[in-house]
C-alpha cells in the first residue's frame, strides 16, 4: 500500500470517528440563557434561575446560563454583583461556589456589560465550544421595548424606552442591530426573547437569517416571565424535539398574554407582501381609511400595532379590490409564519409593527441605518406620509362645539347617582392635554373620590338625511386606573344606544375620528353619547372640539350636503364670470374647465336624472 493511500485511509478513519463521536456523545440540545439581572429585575432573575435548576441538565440537554447581578436589589445567595456562568444541574443554587471557575482564559466570574454585543458573542462562542449539541437555543432575558432605543444621555430611570438586556451598572443595553451583529456567523434552532414587547416584525426581520424559530411576546410580560420549569421538563422528557416542538412547549406552558412562535424563513416573503400593500395605499392616497383602521387595531405600549389586525381592519374599510387581494395574500403568508400562539386577546395575532398615532412624530431612529426592515420595506416612507397628510382633505365641517360657553343649551347631562359628581365644564383638578383647550367637558372620578359613577353626556340631535359620508371627530383624554369604561355611543330616534367605540384598561389621548356613514346616512334625529361608568375613585375622561364632517361631492358647490337648484345657479354664475371657478365641485365632466355642460350635469343631478 502506497504512503499516500495509507494517509488517506487514516484521515478518512479519523473523520468518521469524529463524526460518530460528535453525534453519539454530544447532547440533543444546548439551551443558552443570557440572564441579565444587572437592573431592577435581579429578584426575578434569581427566581428564574431556581426554576431552571429545578429541571437541570442531563446527558441529552445542556443548560448554560450567564447571570449578571447588581448590588442592593436582592441579597440572596451571597449577594454577589459580578457576572457568573453556570452549567445548570438539578437543584443548583446561584452561588459563586457553583459557578464555572474558568471561562477559557483561566478566570471565572467578573464584571461585564450585558449591553455590549461582544459580551453576548463571548457567551455564545464559549457555550458552543464547551457544550456542543445537535441543536441550539438562545434566550435573552431582561426588559424589552421592541426595536426602540434608550437615550442614555437622559436619566437611566427612563427605562420605558429600553431595548433589551439593560445593564444598569454599565448604563448600556443591546439594540436590535447589536443583537444581529452578535448573532452574525452563528445559527440557532430557536431564538427567544423573554422580555416585553419584542414580538415585532422589525425585530424578526433583524434576526431572520440567524435562526429557524423565534419566540417572543407582542405585549408586556408579567414579572415572572416564561415557565422554565414546565417547558424544560417537557424538553427533558422529549430530547429529540424539533425547534418547532420546543416552541410549542414554551408558548403553551407560559401564561403570557401574547406569546407566539414564528417561522423565520417566512419573514422575507411576508415583508414583500407588506410592501406591495403599502405601495397601493400610497398610490390611492387613502390615509383616512388608514387612520380609521389603526384606530380599531390592538396597540401595545401606545405605538406598536398588531400587524395582522391592522390589515384585517383595513380590508373592511377599503373598497379597492386590488388592495383586498394583496391583503388576502399577506394573511396567507402570515398564517404560515405562525407556529403557535397563546394570544388571549382575539385581536393579537403574533407580530406587531411600529405605528405611532396620527399627529405624533416618527422616531428619528426609525430608519435604514438602524433597521434592516426599513431597507426591505417601504413602511418608514408610508409612516412619514401618513403622519403628515391632511386626513380630512375634501371634507366639510357642518358642526363644531368647543364648549367655550360650557355645556350647550341643547346638550344633556345625566347624573347617574344624582350626587353632583358628573360631567362638567369646570376642571377641578387642572387636568391637561395637548389635545384639550379649556374649557372642555370632563368627568373626574379621582376628584369625586370614593363614590360610584355612571355619567352620560348626550349631544343635540342631528339630521343626516342628505349626506353620503359622515364623520364624527373629537379630541379626548382617557386616563384609567382600574375597571372604569368610557363608551362612545350613537342613537337614532327612539332606538337603543349602539356602541361605536370603547376605551378601558389603557390610557388614551388624541384625535378620534369615527366613520358613522353606515349607521347614520339618511337618518334624522341622531344623537351621540359619551358614557363613563364602572368608576369609583379612578381617574378621568375629558372631551373637546366635537365636529361633524361630510364628504364634499361633485355638484355640491355651496357645501350644504345636497345638490339642488342653488348649486345650478352657482355653476351658471361661474360660467358667465360672476363667481370664481371651483374645479373641485363644479367641474362635473372633469375636463379642467367649468362650462355649460357642467351646468346641465348639475341640473340633472339636482332633479334626479343622474
Amino acid at each position: 500500500m502506497g504512503r499516500d493511500l495509507f494517509f488517506k485511509i487514516i484521515k478518512k478513519f479519523f473523520f468518521i470517528f469524529f463524526f460518530f463521536t460528535y453525534y453519539i456523545f454530544s447532547a440533543n440540545w444546548t439551551i443558552m440563557v443570557y440572564l441579565d439581572g444587572d437592573n431592577d429585575l435581579e429578584e426575578y432573575a434569581i427566581d428564574d434561575f431556581l426554576e431552571i435548576s429545578s429541571v437541570g441538565s442531563d446527558q441529552n440537554i445542556n443548560i448554560v446560563v450567564q447571570f449578571d447581578r447588581i448590588n442592593g436589589n436582592d441579597r440572596r445567595y451571597g449577594d454577589w454583583t459580578e457576572c457568573n456562568r453556570f452549567y445548570i444541574t438539578t437543584g443548583m443554587t446561584p452561588t459563586r461556589e457553583n459557578s464555572i471557575k474558568n471561562w477559557g482564559d483561566g478566570v471565572g466570574g467578573r464584571e461585564v456589560n450585558m449591553g455590549d454585543p461582544q459580551t453576548l458573542i463571548n457567551f455564545i462562542n464559549w457555550a458552543k465550544t464547551n457544550y456542543p449539541a445537535e441543536k441550539y437555543a438562545l434566550i435573552l432575558w431582561n426588559h424589552g421595548n421592541g426595536w426602540k432605543s434608550l437615550n442614555f444621555l437622559e436619566s437611566y430611570k427612563r427605562r420605558l424606552y429600553k431595548e433589551i438586556c439593560y445593564d444598569q451598572t454599565s448604563y448600556d443595553s443591546l439594540s436590535i442591530k447589536e443583537v444581529r451583529q452578535a448573532l452574525f456567523n452563528n445559527y440557532f434552532d430557536l431564538i427567544g426573547f423573554d422580555a416585553c414587547l419584542m414580538g415585532m416584525i422589525e425585530v424578526v426581520t433583524e434576526i431572520k437569517d440567524y435562526g429557524s424559530v423565534f419566540v417572543s411576546s407582542e405585549s408586556t410580560e408579567t414579572i415572572y416571565g416564561w415557565n422554565y420549569q414546565n417547558f424544560l421538563s417537557n424538553l427533558k422528557d422529549n430530547p429529540q424535539s424539533s425547534p418547532e416542538e420546543l416552541s410549542f412547549f414554551i408558548v403553551n406552558s407560559s401564561y403570557q398574554e401574547t406569546l407566539s412562535s414564528i417561522r423565520l424563513n417566512k419573514i422575507e416573503e411576508l415583508n414583500q407582501k407588506l410592501t406591495l400593500i403599502v405601495e397601493k395605499i400610497m398610490e390611492e392616497n387613502d390615509y383616512l381609511n388608514v387612520f380609521l383602521s389603526r384606530t380599531d387595531t390592538l396597540v401595545f405600549d401606545g405605538e406598536f400595532a398588531d400587524l395582522y389586525n391592522f390589515f384585517e381592519n383595513y380590508y373592511s374599510h377599503t373598497e379597492n379590490d386590488q388592495i383586498k387581494n394583496l391583503i388576502v395574500q399577506f394573511q396567507s403568508i402570515f398564517s404560515q409564519a405562525i407556529i403557535a400562539d397563546n394570544n388571549l386577546d382575539d385581536k393579537a395575532y403574533g407580530l406587531s409593527i411600529y405605528f405611532p398615532s396620527y399627529d405624533f412624530s416618527m422616531d428619528p431612529l426609525y430608519n435604514e441605518n438602524n433597521l434592516i426592515f426599513c431597507t426591505q420595506t417601504n413602511w418608514d416612507e408610508f409612516l412619514n406620509l401618513f403622519l403628515n397628510v391632511d386626513l380630512l382633505e375634501g371634507y366639510i365641517k357642518i358642526f363644531s362645539e368647543d364648549f367655550s360657553d360650557g355645556l350647550p343649551l341643547n346638550w344633556t347631562i345625566i347624573d347617574g347617582f344624582n350626587d353632583g359628581y358628573t360631567w362638567m365644564s369646570e376642571n377641578p383638578k387642572n387636568r391637561s392635554s395637548q389635545y384639550l383647550y379649556e374649557p372642555f367637558m370632563i368627568v373626574d372620578s379621582d376628584w369625586a373620590g370614593n363614590i360610584r359613577m355612571d355619567e352620560q353626556l348626550i349631544s343635540c340631535s342631528f339630521n343626516f338625511s342628505y349626506y353620503n359620508r359622515i364623520l364624527l371627530k373629537f379630541s379626548h383624554k382617557f386616563f384609567y386606573w382600574s375597571d372604569e369604561i368610557a363608551d362612545l355611543d350613537i342613537k337614532i330616534g327612539q332606538s337603543d344606544w349602539v356602541n361605536l367605540k370603547r376605551w378601558q384598561k389603557t390610557d388614551e389621548e388624541g384625535i378620534v375620528i369615527v366613520d358613522i356613514t353606515d349607521i347614520a346616512r339618511g337618518k334624522n334625529d341622531v344623537k351621540f353619547r359619551w358614557h363613563y361608568y364602572n368608576a369609583n375613585y379612578d381617574w378621568y375622561w375629558a372631551i373637546d372640539n366635537v365636529e361633524i364632517l361630510i364628504k364634499s361631492e361633485k355638484g355640491d358647490i355651496n357645501s350644504d350636503g345636497q345638490v339642488d337648484i342653488s348649486d345650478v345657479i352657482l355653476c351658471l354664475r361661474m360660467v358667465i364670470g360672476l363667481d370664481q371657478i371651483n374645479l373641485e365641485t363644479a367641474d362635473m365632466d372633469e375636463d379642467k374647465k367649468v362650462d355649460i355642460s357642467d351646468v346641465i350635469l348639475i341640473l340633472n343631478k339636482a332633479v334626479g336624472l343622474s
